[in-house]
């Protein structure tokens, strides 16, 4: 099992010093990977869209947000094996030839550490402020991941869709990764399930999604078994897309029982561990931020010394 640390998007934590420090341990710690998490371009003062991630529909999380490929960026020139993973990017948000280059330069600068988590977005406000349909977010994002794929895997990239054509053109630079780095598809609904099927390398679902909740271990086992289903409906293999996670109620305490997944002590959060991992889930992307640097630092720690220890 790989474990994913989940940096920082907005406050004192990610100021540039702390961010940094923060990579770097994690580095050394042995986490698999930095998740920059939340994505968000321009917030409205009011949110009337329903957030699936919260039992009361309201938006939980701060509205301050970096930019995740920037941020990104500026951390591996900090680290130097560590990988790197949007967690998750809202793809229909951009532009998918402008996305292509910023990416791309991002694995070129990293050398071929980058994963791309990617999802299609809830907020509607935020895509009427963007000019961009709310309706047609899923078929943008298809269209965009195709482009995507075929700018960073052919020499001269030619495409024709609903909303960008292009050829006799030259894309650079050339991605490290080959074919182009993984792509992790977010998202819990079927919808999300068939098109990382289609068009993921990779599946990546949150726990806490209040319409499609994926909180117990039979209902990540029926999900896991649709994808499975849907990948054999496209001819791929079951192995062809990896499976991760990212449980936003883990908590390691001391002791204390729960029922919940990845809640309760270094015994029952390896003992959640356990149990995806036999389902099929390969990596694991966990929120060990706390209030400060410091115990941050040393909630992640003790989380090496009694669980990834024993793995």
């Amino acid at each position: 099992m790989k474990i994913g640390f989940c940096l920082p998007h907005d406050g004192e934590l990610s100021r540039p010093e702390n961010i940094t420090l923060l990579a770097q341990r994690a580095e050394k710690l042995g986490f698999s990977s930095l998740i920059e998490p939340s994505d968000h371009n321009i917030m409205p003062n009011r949110i009337a869209t329903t957030y699936p991630y919260s039992s009361s529909g309201e938006y939980t999380d701060t509205t301050s947000d970096l930019d995740q490929s920037i941020t990104l960026s500026f951390l591996a020139a900090k680290t130097s094996t560590i990988r790197l993973m949007t967690g998750i990017i809202v793809v229909p948000y951009r532009n998918p030839i402008i996305l292509a280059n910023t990416l791309a330069t991002l694995d070129y600068l990293s050398n071929g550490r980058l994963d791309i988590g990617a999802g299609v977005g809830w907020m509607k406000e935020e895509f009427g402020f963007l000019k961009i349909p709310y309706e047609r977010r899923g078929e943008i994002m298809d269209e965009n991941l195709k482009i995507l794929k075929t700018i960073w895997s052919k020499e001269v990239p030619a495409f024709q869709g609903k909303y960008y054509q292009f050829n006799g053109a030259h894309f650079s630079p050339e991605v490290v990764q080959k074919p182009h780095p993984p792509i992790w598809i977010g998202g819990e609904s079927p919808q999300a399930i068939r098109r990382a099927a289609r068009l993921g390398d990779g599946w990546i679902p949150i726990d806490v999604n209040s319409k499609f909740p994926l909180n117990t271990l039979d209902r990540i086992e029926h999900s896991i078994s649709k994808l499975r289903k849907e990948i054999l409906a496209v001819g791929r293999k079951p192995e062809d897309v990896k499976i991760g996670f990212l449980p936003q109620d883990f908590a390691l305490n001391d002791g204390e029982k729960s029922d919940t997944l990845f809640v309760g002590d270094a015994d029952a959060i390896l003992q959640s561990i356990r149990e995806v991992e036999k389902l099929g889930i390969n990596f694991l992307g966990l929120n060990f931020l706390q209030t400060d640097l410091e115990s941050t630092i040393s909630y992640s720690e003790r989380f090496v010394d009694l669980v990834i220890s024993k793995l």
